[in-house]
């Protein structure tokens, strides 16, 4: 569904289309999942290295987690430059 409105800038992809947060999660089956308030601002961008983050509002964190790194201990930063979106695989506080 993504996938052809997607460019990808660095670590940061920037999609064609906005979409709001409510949408994402409606086209992911994850709307059960979501926690907090629905944003109604667009997300433009997502992006999965915190010092990537240059349109935080609209921009949709994703928190990987590989061997080396858990983007978990990112979201602090992302949070500061104004991201208030988070794909996690942890419940946020």
């Amino acid at each position: 569904m993504f996938s052809r409105n997607l460019l990808l800038e660095r670590d940061i992809f920037m999609l064609g289309i906005p979409y709001t947060i409510q949408e994402i999660a409606q086209y992911a089956l994850a709307e059960d999942l979501f926690q907090g308030e629905f944003d109604p601002v667009p997300v433009k961008y997502l992006a999965w290295d915190s010092r990537s983050i240059s349109h935080g509002k609209e921009t949709l964190f994703v928190a990987l987690s590989t061997d080396n790194r858990d983007g978990h201990d990112y979201i602090s930063q992302a949070y500061e430059k104004g991201v208030r979106n988070f794909i996690t695989s942890q419940k946020l506080p």
